[in-house]
């Protein structure tokens, strides 16, 4: 293999007795791209390697959390200290259906400063509660997770997350109702029954003409006692 007199040659340890010599020897032959570079500037470049290539793991991350972020389905507040709005992801503008920008978080949770203050001098770990509050006039069931940012046991920031649950709520409540409205039919449907019955044999006496008093009055007693039930569990 031969070797351009312009090659870019590196020379390891060239102020060493080989290095040097080896240097001397080339550039007498007429080798005048010779590089060569002492200890610590390798140093400096393997430092500078090293803190490229963290770099660009850094970045990684930054736009794998970016990405993950977008992709939930809750919304996402960040907040400094002063309760302020410092990053927020586009499912969080869409559930308030405004901008977040420069916002106080009061301006979205009216009252929250006092859950938040608590946060802070418990150093709570995590907060969770749902509530209703108004979203363009309308009323909206959001369960809302508070976490601190802790450093060195202080709090930097919070971290709040929150999933507008209002139609699901909705739903929740048809549901329960019309268990409700199934268990009053089945009960009311009981005591129709024997009132059914006592009133058919009313009827047959009458139409036959027999005045049985007993048979009456134990058809009356059962027919007023069915009705005082069906009155007691529509009371309730």
């Amino acid at each position: 293999m031969i070797i351009k007199k312009n090659s870019k040659i590196f020379i390891a340890g060239h102020k060493g007795m080989v290095g040097s010599a080896i240097y001397r020897k080339l550039k007498e032959k007429g080798f005048n791209n010779l590089l060569a570079v002492d200890r610590n500037k390798l140093n400096l470049l393997d430092q500078k390697n090293k803190l490229s290539e963290a770099n660009a793991i850094i970045n990684l991350r930054r736009k794998f959390t970016e990405t993950v972020i977008e992709g939930v389905s809750a919304g996402i507040i960040y907040l400094d200290l002063n309760y302020k709005i410092i990053l927020f992801n586009s499912r969080a503008k869409e559930i308030f259906g405004k901008e977040l920008n420069n916002l106080f978080i009061k301006e979205l949770f009216p009252g929250i400063e006092t859950i938040l203050n608590e946060v802070v001098n418990k150093k709570q770990k995590v907060y969770e509660k749902q509530v209703r509050i108004l979203i363009l006039s309308i009323e909206k069931n959001i369960n809302l997770k508070i976490s601190p940012e802790i450093q060195k046991k202080n709090v930097n920031g919070f971290v709040l997350t929150f999933d507008d649950v209002t139609e699901l709520v909705s739903a929740q409540k048809k549901a329960a109702w019309s268990n409700v409205a199934r268990y009053l039919a089945h009960e009311i449907r009981n005591p129709l029954t024997p009132i059914k019955i006592s009133a058919q044999r009313i009827k047959n006496n009458f139409l036959k003409k027999k005045f049985d008093n007993e048979l009456f009055e134990n058809c009356s007693n059962t027919i007023i006692r069915q009705v005082g039930d069906i009155e007691k569990l529509v009371t309730e």
